[in-house]
């Protein structure tokens, strides 16, 4: 292998770097979002059992 073909390696500088310099301003939200605290119920877990099984759960 030549040395003109070999161009891999750490690239990684200051530079290179997709991060802004100062991070933006990120205000906290005002609204209360509804989440679930109860357990699920016997026929969230069996729904969500026969979707793993058939695929068609969320994520695969």
């Amino acid at each position: 292998m030549s040395k003109n073909r070999r161009r891999g390696g750490s690239t990684t500088s200051s530079s290179n770097s997709n991060r802004q310099a100062t991070p933006p301003e990120i205000s906290p939200t005002t609204s209360h979002l509804p989440i679930k605290y109860c357990a699920p119920t016997n026929e969230e877990i069996h729904s969500a059992i026969e979707q793993l099984k058939n695929g068609k759960s969320a994520g695969l």
